[in-house]
C-alpha cells in the first residue's frame, strides 16, 4: 500500500477510540461458535492529522490501562509523532507513567542525520531524577509499521494482497539503546521482516 495513501486517509478519519481486551486460557480449545473469554485492560485513542502550517502529520495516541496484566499497576502513556508528506520521522515525543510506584518517562526524538536519532530521556522514580542524552541508530521510515499509533484504514487493499515489512517498536528500539552501556556495540538496529496477508474477511488478531 502507498503510504501516502494511508496516512491521508487515516487523516481524513478523525479519532479512532480502541477497546483494550486481555483473551483468558488463549490456548483452550473453542467450540464452534464459542467467543474466547476476556476482560478488559483499558482504552486508547489514536488519531492522524495534517499540520497545514507545517505540512506534516502528526500521529498521536493516548492509552490508559487500569490493570498491567497480572500486576496491581496501572498505566498512562501518551505519545504524538510528526511525520513529513513521505512518512519520514521528524519528532517523537512520549510520556508513560505508572503512578502506582511513582515512575514517569518522557522522551523526545529528532533526527540526526539519515539514520540517527538525538534523544533525550528523563527518568523520574519517586524522589530520584535521571537524564539521557544520546544518538541512537534509528531508521526514520520505521515509525508508521510500528505500535505507536496504529491505523484502522489502508486504501486500495485487495484480497490476497501480500508484502513483507519491517516491524520495530521506535521506544523500545531507543530506550534500549539509550539505557546500554555502549549503544554502538550493535550499529543495526534489528527491524524484522513480517509477511502480510490480506485476507478476504476480518480476522482476528
Amino acid at each position: 500500500p502507498r503510504l501516502q495513501d494511508t496516512l491521508a486517509a487515516s487523516a481524513q478519519a478523525g479519532p479512532v477510540h480502541w477497546v483494550i481486551t486481555e483473551i483468558l486460557n488463549k490456548d483452550r480449545p473453542l467450540k464452534e461458535g464459542e467467543a474466547p473469554e476476556e476482560r478488559p485492560l483499558g482504552t486508547a485513542v489514536t488519531e492522524v492529522r495534517l499540520d497545514a502550517r507545517s505540512s506534516r502529520y502528526q500521529l498521536v495516541q493516548e492509552i490508559r490501562l487500569s490493570r498491567l496484566f497480572n500486576t496491581g499497576f496501572s498505566l498512562s502513556l501518551a505519545s504524538r509523532s510528526e511525520v513529513n508528506l513521505f512518512g519520514r520521522m521528524q519528532e517523537i515525543r512520549f510520556k508513560a507513567a505508572i503512578p502506582e510506584v511513582s515512575l514517569h518517562c518522557d522522551l523526545i526524538g529528532r533526527p540526526h542525520g539519515l539514520d540517527k536519532l538525538h534523544v533525550r530521556a528523563f527518568f523520574r522514580f519517586g524522589s530520584e531524577n535521571h537524564e539521557i542524552e544520546q544518538t541512537v541508530t534509528y531508521d526514520g521510515r520505521d515509525l508508521l509499521l510500528s505500535s505507536l499509533c496504529p491505523f484502522d484504514r489502508m486504501p486500495g487493499l485487495k484480497s490476497g494482497q501480500t508484502w513483507k515489512a519491517p516491524m520495530i517498536d521506535p521506544v523500545e528500539s531507543i530506550l534500549s539503546q539509550s539505557l546500554s552501556s555502549d549503544p554502538f556495540a550493535n550499529a543495526q538496529v534489528s527491524r524484522p521482516l513480517v509477511m502480510v496477508r490480506v485476507w478476504d474477511q476480518p480476522q482476528g488478531l
